[in-house]
């Protein structure tokens, strides 16, 4: 993040930095940065990183959603600091400066001098699944199809979910379920009516896994941020499997009216 109108041909200076900084803090506060994610300073600038657990870009689509997901994300704070450029970067040449080495863009003067490359907040310990999730379910055509946020407790008929091929499988080989085909489960069944105790039925098969407490917590993470339902194609993606686990694959996936298995379960009124 950078300055809009920043002196140009000289270093940032220490206000600027400052206001980039905000930014940064800002952004490191999102839903799927929050926790999982570091403030680093490039010398002229603050930008903010984040582990994720991998998803392999096997296709133009996921390079598409990675960019949409960038541009996104900067939207959402772009009010919040006007005097700030926010560049969703996902080119390799602009990823990130390395930490230590010096900034040399630019003539320095005084209150305008190189800096070194540094981290400003500690590295996260662990990766973030929620990023995950969130840039594999980036609608692409976003803009041109604005959606609203689900609701809970949608009408549904949750018997017809039984023909999933998606939920039979995690019935029958819960022991197989990733932690992200978990998180795509619960992504699924938190919005429909009925939908939370199924997902406990589901989740306790796993006797050595199965935590009450720990579900509901990402049971509500899911509807307090808004996730939207991950699709069938995401599903049966290799993006999805974990070593030791197994990995869904649906015989339906090209047949099946709907786009992910929440969808099997509506009504008309949803």
């Amino acid at each position: 993040m950078r300055l809009r109108e920043r002196s140009k041909g000289h270093p940032a200076s220490e206000e600027e930095l400052k206001q980039t900084f905000h930014a940064a803090e800002l952004l490191s506060h999102e839903d799927g940065l929050a926790l999982n994610s570091v403030i680093c300073c490039s010398g002229n600038g603050h930008y903010v990183l984040a582990p994720l657990v991998p998803i392999p870009v096997d296709s133009f689509e996921v390079a598409r959603q990675f960019k949409q997901f960038g541009h996104q994300i900067a939207r959402e704070i772009a009010d919040h600091v006007k005097d700030v450029k926010i560049d969703p970067v996902y080119n390799r040449s602009r990823v990130m400066r390395l930490m230590g080495t010096w900034n040399s863009k630019g003539f320095p003067v005084a209150g305008r001098l190189h800096r070194r490359a540094h981290f400003i907040t500690n590295l996260p310990a662990g990766r973030s699944i929620a990023l995950h999730h969130m840039i594999l379910n980036t609608d692409v055509d976003e803009l041109r199809n604005p959606a609203g946020p689900l609701l809970k407790g949608l009408r549904c008929d949750l018997r017809k979910l039984e023909n999933c091929q998606f939920i039979q499988w995690c019935r029958a080989y819960l022991e197989h379920v990733s932690e992200p085909l978990w998180w795509a489960l619960i992504t699924n069944l938190a919005y429909l009516e009925g939908g939370i105790s199924l997902i406990h039925e589901i989740s306790r098969l796993d006797m050595y896994r199965y935590d009450h407490c720990d579900t509901e917590r990402v049971i509500q993470r899911v509807i307090n941020s808004g996730y939207k339902p991950v699709l069938c194609k995401t599903l049966s993606s290799q993006a999805m499997t974990c070593s030791g686990r197994g990995r869904f694959q649906c015989s339906q996936i090209n047949q099946c009216p709907a786009r992910s298995p929440m969808f099997m379960a509506a009504l008309h009124t949803i």
